[in-house]
């Protein structure tokens, strides 16, 4: 691994710490969300100007380096659909359950429209991204 896709691994932690510290709030409510609002705040300084300096040289999508946009975009939408489209059929599979969910995935996401319709759409979306990419890849070896 390259010194900048470390440095940029490093960079991204800060994001599960926050979470974390808002979501289980192991400090207690008060210092846990002025610890994540610090850090928020001191991150947007060391991790804005690290992007800006290696960004022409860098694949936004997914860090390597010199990737072609094309081609970065790919490796970040199908494993992204193919995880939203496997998951959309599993979920109502799982156990049923009164008690809110106990995950770090924000659930008012899903109840804004309704787990339901959450789901149909991940699947949608999920479905045209997985067909561009059949699609892109067929042309490429076409030629």
């Amino acid at each position: 691994m390259s010194s900048v896709r470390l440095t940029g691994a490093l960079l991204f932690l800060p994001i599960p710490v926050v979470l974390a510290l808002y979501l289980r709030r192991p400090l207690g409510l008060a210092p846990s969300i002025v610890l994540g609002v610090g850090i928020m705040v001191s991150h947007r300084f060391v991790a804005r100007p690290f992007m800006d300096r290696w960004l022409s040289r860098r694949c936004y999508w997914c860090g390597r380096d010199r990737l072609a946009m094309d081609n970065a975009a790919w490796l970040f939408k199908v494993p992204v659909a193919s995880a939203v489209v496997a998951l959309s059929f599993l979920w109502p599979l799982g156990r049923r359950t009164d008690a809110p969910p106990s995950i770090d995935f924000p659930p008012h996401n899903l109840a804004l429209l309704g787990v339901r319709n959450t789901l149909w759409i991940f699947r949608i979306v999920g479905l045209i991204w997985l067909g561009q990419a059949v699609l892109a890849g067929a042309r490429a070896i076409s030629g």
